[in-house]
């Protein structure tokens, strides 16, 4: 026959009492409280950069305006488009920088008319003096529109995302 040895050990009312190695005593110990939960943080999906990027950060909307810095096609968030014109402002007066930003402050604009479901030629209005200015930030302002996905890369080169694939849509307000 085999004997316990002394220790704490649930009693089977779920609290730890002390075995003497022969019989329970009256030592009981107090439920000790479960351990909290620990969570792992929600994966965040990464949105390509052929999709634009809602709710976009500065530090994100500044990555994506030098990653995408030449592209053309595809469309930009309103945040993505106001977050690196803040960036090419904050940046303007530096003399060589707003060379090298020219071009991706233009093309981050094509994107941003492409979101509103419009061709990148209406930048062509802020050549018209005042009035045409006015009609393209009125239209850089305006809401993301779905059909604008007929920008996206998708549309104009035939893949698409793997079946199940989450896809970036607009937000609704």
């Amino acid at each position: 026959m085999t004997t316990t040895p002394p220790d704490w050990y649930d009693d089977g009312s779920g609290r730890r009492r002390w075995w003497d190695g022969t019989q329970w005593t009256e030592h009981v110990e107090a439920p000790q409280p479960a351990a909290p939960a620990v969570y792992a943080a929600p994966y965040q999906q990464q949105v390509p950069l052929d999709q634009p990027l809602y709710g976009a950060t500065f530090g994100q909307a500044v990555s994506r305006f030098w990653s995408k810095y030449a592209t053309f096609d595809g469309r930009a968030s309103r945040s993505e488009y106001w977050f690196a014109f803040l960036f090419f402002m904050l940046l303007f007066w530096v003399p060589l920088l707003n060379l090298a930003m020219i071009i991706p402050m233009i093309a981050v604009a094509v994107r941003r008319l492409h979101d509103t479901n419009r061709s990148g030629a209406f930048y062509f209005l802020g050549f018209i003096p005042l009035a045409g200015s006015i009609i393209l930030i009125v239209l850089l302002v305006d809401e993301p529109v779905p059909a604008g996905a007929r920008f996206d890369a998708a549309a104009r080169y035939g893949y698409r995302p793997p079946p199940g694939a989450q896809t970036s849509a607009p937000p609704q307000y």
